[in-house]
């Protein structure tokens, strides 16, 4: 049942519809409510913020006041920041609240508390991982990672690494005519020919560890 196609004049119970009063309401009803319930259907925003651009997720950020909320933000950081949005504020000045803001921003990520690596009491570290990190960026979000903690909590170090490369690398070569000759010395048994191998992999993984800091 779908309140754009509904008819009324169908709902009236038997009694009812030999009534003209009744039957001119339930007319009524059917020339307004359609028109009332597609335009209620279009105002629908939860539903469909993955098809939500920048300018309406803005806009929505600011009619929630998502205040660790980022205009500069990627496109899918952004949805997600609005999506947990309602729980991050339920819990806010929590670890998961910090830890859920920590990783809409980055691909990943996790703070460790000053009594699992034997800190100063009152900090934390954070530890993410992420594809492209530049000084502006960081700045930018430890900025609004302050509106998410505990505003006791003194943050001492924030760790950041780089994922390792993924998929295959692959080494081509090719073979190119070349004539020489060369006079060999003579032949010596000592010296038997020898067979190698050789393998290799490669692997890219890099960590930069931040001097400690204090956000205002």
């Amino acid at each position: 049942m779908q309140l754009e196609t509904l008819d009324f004049c169908k709902l009236l119970p038997a009694f009812m519809r030999s009534d003209k009063a009744n039957q001119a309401l339930a007319s009524g009803l059917n020339e307004w409510i359609p028109p009332l319930a597609f335009r209620a259907r279009q105002m629908s925003t939860w539903d469909v913020i993955d098809q939500l651009e920048h300018a309406e997720l803005d806009a929505l950020a600011e009619e929630l006041n998502i205040l660790w909320y980022d205009t500069g933000a990627e496109l899918a950081v952004k949805r997600d920041l609005i999506k947990n949005s309602d729980l991050v504020y339920r819990r806010l000045g929590t670890k998961w609240a910090a830890e859920s803001v920590i990783r809409s921003y980055f691909e990943k990520g996790y703070i460790t508390e000053w009594f699992e690596y034997g800190g100063k009491p009152g900090t934390f570290r954070i530890c993410a991982t992420v594809p492209a990190m530049t000084q502006d960026k960081m700045q930018a979000f430890l900025g609004l990672f302050h509106k998410v903690k505990r505003a006791s909590a003194q943050l001492e170090r924030m760790e950041i690494e780089n994922p390792p490369l993924s998929g295959m690398c692959y080494i081509g070569g090719t073979l190119v005519p070349y004539h020489q000759t060369t006079n060999l010395p003579p032949y010596l048994p000592e010296y038997a020919p020898m067979q190698a191998n050789v393998n290799g992999a490669l692997y890219s993984a890099v960590t930069i560890k931040l001097p400690p800091m204090e956000v205002n």
